[in-house]
């Protein structure tokens, strides 16, 4: 078996073991539901800081905060949560621009 082939074994394997938990996680809905996607957007949000930068500033663990937090705030409260998330990016934009302000050349 070469680095392609346990590759591939090792995707179909997790594809195997994750997708009846995730399909029981939707099944179910409202807290298990939110906290999935919440999860999903948190390894999303820090596997994109990773793959741009190479390393978790703290402007990126914000975002990695704030994409948690928005799908948890919309569960607890479904018709209110738009003002909560308006704020919760407004502190990931504004910490992104004073650390990109900041921090010199690259």
């Amino acid at each position: 078996m070469n680095d392609k082939n346990r590759n591939l074994l090792v995707r179909i394997v997790t594809a195997v073991v994750l997708l009846p938990i995730v399909l029981v996680l939707l099944g179910l809905g409202g807290w298990w539901c939110a906290g999935l996607v919440s999860a999903a957007a948190a390894g999303c949000a820090g596997e994109y800081a990773w793959i741009t930068q190479r390393r978790i500033e703290p402007a990126a663990a914000l975002s990695v905060l704030g994409a948690a937090l928005m799908p948890l705030i919309a569960a607890a409260d479904p018709l209110g949560f738009i003002g909560v998330s308006f704020w919760i990016l407004a502190a990931v934009f504004a910490a992104a621009s004073i650390e990109a302000l900041f921090a010199g050349d690259r």
